[in-house]
């Protein structure tokens, strides 16, 4: 399945939640969401959970707290 991060095409399994996304998308970035540090948010501006699904074509960018 493919999702974006940041505008960044990533590959990851069906099924995967955002978390995954986060730490194919790079290792120091999920460090940094499972310290709280940064969060993520949908191409909406909504805030998105690190525990959910994702889906095909979801578009997410990392934001600084």
């Amino acid at each position: 399945m493919i999702v974006f991060i940041d505008d960044r095409k990533i590959e990851v399994f069906e099924g995967a939640h955002l978390q995954d996304a986060v730490l194919t998308y790079s290792k120091s970035a999920y460090q940094l969401l499972l310290k709280g540090e940064i969060c993520l948010k949908d191409e909406r501006g909504n805030g998105m959970d690190p525990d959910g699904r994702l889906w095909e074509g979801i578009k997410l960018y990392i934001i600084k707290k």
